[in-house]
């Protein structure tokens, strides 16, 4: 039993954060699923199981490092080797302003 509870309370959550930051061979959405999912995964661990091995404060590291990795994979997506797509960031600003120039055409649409 305390070997389980090193492996779903230490051992992999750590392995998931760092899986989020130095991953960077997959695309955008690869990026989503995994930053998505690393919280639900330690939302549900710190709800669920007792946390006898690590310390009470555990959880909370694990989220301001997750926010950390998500900020730092952010800025630094377009750095990374192999990636030839603008980054998380830029695409992000891409699709906010083809949502702008949308709603720009809606506007001139009704009032012509």
């Amino acid at each position: 039993m305390p070997s389980f509870l090193f492996l779903l309370q230490i051992a992999l959550p750590i392995d998931l954060l760092l899986w989020l930051v130095l991953d960077c061979r997959d695309g955008f959405f690869s990026f989503l699923v995994r930053a998505t999912g690393t919280p639900v995964y330690l939302i549900a661990v710190t709800l669920i199981t007792p946390w006898a091995m690590p310390p009470w404060w555990s959880p909370l590291t694990y989220g301001v490092i997750l926010a950390q990795s998500v900020v730092f994979r952010v800025r630094n997506d377009s750095q990374c080797a192999g990636l030839s797509e603008p980054s998380a960031l830029e695409r992000v600003k891409q699709i906010a302003a083809q949502v702008a120039f949308t709603r720009q055409l809606d506007v001139v649409k009704s009032v012509a």
